[in-house]
């Protein structure tokens, strides 16, 4: 376990209510991940999130993303190379025909509907591009 993530769970374990003070820090660790794991789902234990993004996008799509209340990465990106580091697979940027943001963001879940909608979003982008001109 990286020295952030360790950092930052424990951190989290200090924000909650504790009637064992002398808890091992091993054992504080396994509480935080459980919790976040149970609440966040998969990749929560190590302070990311798959989540769906809709606010900047027309069309839906699955993303990694660092949960803000841990703290254990500096951004979505970062979050991202975990993931993907953990097995999680994620769309290559190398695949996207458009690569301006928000594109650039190599965060994308690898699912057939996520490239369906990526392609969608990236000929709404540019649609939008062609019409400010």
């Amino acid at each position: 376990m990286k020295a952030r993530l360790k950092k930052a769970l424990l951190t989290y374990y200090d924000e909650l209510e504790d009637e064992d003070p002398n808890r091992p820090e091993k054992e504080k660790i396994k509480i935080v991940q459980e919790l976040l794991k149970e609440f966040w789902g998969e990749g929560g234990d190590k302070g990311y999130g798959i989540f769906e993004e809709d606010y900047e996008f027309d069309y839906p799509m699955l993303v990694i993303e660092r949960i803000d209340e841990v703290n254990a990465y500096d951004g979505d990106i970062e979050a991202a190379q975990q993931a993907k580091k953990d097995g999680i697979k994620l769309i290559p940027c190398k695949e996207y025909p458009y690569r301006t943001y928000p594109f650039n963001a190599y965060r994308f879940l690898d699912t057939p509907e996520n490239r369906v909608a990526l392609q969608k979003n990236i000929e709404a982008f540019i649609d939008e591009e062609e019409e400010e001109d």
